[in-house]
């Protein structure tokens, strides 16, 4: 769907995502929607049995292990323009 990850975050910040809105469920689906639960894509985002998406990152293993985790939504009400 999206010819570049430029291309692909420009879609994300393009929509006012209100938390269990349309729209973000619409946005999951569009950028995230082609994993099955429990796959991985073929750049290391999986999704549990829950939903949940994230990345496996294989780094140097003398490094600390760090997660970084994020909301779909944004802080827009309904009513607000963008």
């Amino acid at each position: 769907m999206f010819a570049s990850n430029t291309d692909q975050l420009f879609y994300i910040l393009q929509h006012k995502r209100p938390h269990l809105s349309e729209t973000d469920e619409h946005v999951i689906k569009a950028v995230f929607g082609h994993l099955a639960k429990g796959a991985e894509d073929q750049t290391g985002l999986c999704k549990d049995k829950f939903g949940n998406r994230f990345f496996t990152i294989h780094g140097d293993p003398k490094l600390p292990k760090v997660i970084w985790a994020c909301h779909s939504d944004t802080v827009h009400r309904e009513h607000q323009n963008m």
